[in-house]
Formats: C-alpha cells, sequence, structure tokens
C-alpha cells in the first residue's frame, strides 16, 4: 500500500510495492519488473521489500538508494513546484493525498 513520506531535509516521496511501481504507476516492464533508476538493481514483483518514488528527480529507487538519498541530498527551494507537480501526478494514480 502506497504511502507519503518526508525525508529529513523536505524532500517528498511515495513508498510502494514495486507491482504499484510497475502496473499502476508505469515504471518498468507491466507484469513483470521495474528497476532502480540509481544503481540499476533489478526491482521484481515478488520482492517484499518497498521501492520509493522521489518526486524532486521523477525517479524510483530501491532501499538502499533512496536511504543514502534522503540522508545525504540537500533540500532546493527552487525545486518545490517541479516536486509537488511530479508527487501529485503519482499520487492521484495511488489514490494518495495531493499537495
Amino acid at each position: 500500500m502506497a504511502k507519503q513520506i518526508i525525508g529529513k531535509n523536505g524532500h517528498i516521496c511515495i513508498e510502494m510495492t514495486v507491482d504499484e511501481a510497475v502496473n499502476e504507476c508505469g515504471f518498468g516492464i507491466p507484469d513483470t519488473e521495474a528497476v532502480c533508476d540509481n544503481c540499476n538493481t533489478l526491482l521484481t514483483l515478488e520482492q517484499k521489500e518497498p521501492v520509493y518514488y522521489v518526486a524532486v528527480l521523477n525517479m524510483l529507487f530501491c532501499k538502499d538508494c533512496f536511504d543514502d538519498y534522503i540522508e545525504n541530498s540537500p533540500y532546493y527551494k527552487e525545486d518545490k513546484i517541479s516536486e509537488k507537480n511530479h508527487y501529485n501526478h503519482y499520487a492521484k494514480i495511488l489514490n494518495l493525498e495531493l499537495l
């Protein structure tokens, strides 16, 4: 089940299953798999670990890449409008609260 996550620096992200990422949001190959946009790790429908959509980058990350990004990336207020637009696009698909 997808949920909104706001990182310690203010990054707006969505935690979701690989199935949600692939079959609802259109990342990867339908009914098959996706790939982490940062490290190219294969993300399969069978995996139990969630994946993370980083709205400011408009990218899908595995847990390790997401943890590293959230811990080490600065937040730039100039990105707020595009981050919000990216987030709202997928939030609508996943029935999450819009910003």
